[in-house]
């Protein structure tokens, strides 16, 4: 009988061993798809919306001149989220002028497109009509974190002293 609990400590350990290396599996998986899947999309735009809900300028509201989509016009912005919330305006283009200087200062100029089903947004940050970044966002896959932490960037450039006036 002395071999009996021997064998069964055995079969634990093998046990235990597998069930380690499914959990082990399943948690690198969770992990996968927190930082590429759907799951880091939602974080990530929990995140954004959080950020985004600061006041500007200590409550105060800062008023853009913007054209949409030939459209001459201005936007009142309080908050990165109301940035976000006017840009639904847009349907295929727009430019954003950031300084009170228009054209000959800093802009953003965006452009949608769809390219095989999937929503893809170009940004281009210029300077007087200068080029100083620009990049392309899947909407569909991407989501829209880098495009806001884009604008974020821009906005904090176009302040006089380099801070973020969303917060």
């Amino acid at each position: 009988m002395k071999g009996c609990p021997q064998w069964h400590g055995l079969v634990e350990t093998e046990e235990i061993a597998i069930i380690s290396l499914v959990l082990l599996f399943i948690g690198i998986n969770i992990a996968k798809e927190i930082r590429s899947g759907e799951l880091g999309q939602i974080i990530g735009f929990f995140k954004m919306m959080k950020e985004g809900q600061a006041d500007v300028f200590d409550g105060e509201t800062r008023t853009l001149a913007v054209e949409f989509d030939g459209v001459e016009g201005t936007i009142e912005v309080r908050s990165l989220n109301d940035f976000s919330m006017q840009m639904s305006n847009m349907r295929k283009s727009a430019t954003i002028y950031l300084e009170e200087s228009g054209k000959f200062g800093r802009t953003l100029d965006i452009q949608m497109d769809e390219i095989e089903n999937d929503d893809i947004v170009k940004i281009a940050e210029c300077i007087g009509g200068e080029l100083v970044r620009e990049q392309e966002f899947n909407m569909d896959k991407e989501g829209p974190m880098g495009l806001m932490s884009f604008i974020g960037e821009a906005l904090k450039s176009a302040s006089p002293d380099g801070e973020e006036w969303w917060k």
